[in-house]
C-alpha cells in the first residue's frame, strides 16, 4: 500500500469521529459508524482495491492503531533512558 493511501485513509477515518473519539456522543450510535465504516470501504474501493469490505476495513484500523501504539512505547522508553532529546 502507498503512502498516499495510508495517508488519504487516515484523513477519511479521522473525518469520522463516531470511530475512534470515545467522548463523542455519537461513538455508541451504531448506524453512524456503519456509514463511517462504509465510506472508508468506498475510499478503498476508489483507490485499486477491489475486494475491500468491513472486516479488511476494521483490521487495517487496527493494524494502524498497533503501530502507532509500538512507537508510541518506542518514544516514552527513550525519554525514560536518559537520552538526550536530541535521540528521542
Amino acid at each position: 500500500m502507498s503512502r498516499e493511501f495510508i495517508e488519504g485513509f487516515i484523513s477519511v477515518y479521522r473525518e469520522n469521529p463516531c470511530l475512534w473519539q470515545i467522548k463523542c456522543k455519537e461513538y455508541t450510535n451504531e448506524n453512524l459508524k456503519a456509514r463511517a465504516y462504509d465510506n472508508l470501504v468506498t475510499y478503498c474501493k476508489s483507490n485499486g482495491y477491489s475486494n475491500v469490505n468491513r472486516d479488511f476495513v476494521m483490521k487495517k484500523i487496527e493494524n494502524l492503531r498497533g503501530c502507532f501504539r509500538k512507537e508510541m512505547r518506542k518514544v516514552e522508553s527513550s525519554k525514560t533512558t536518559g537520552t538526550g532529546s536530541d535521540d528521542i
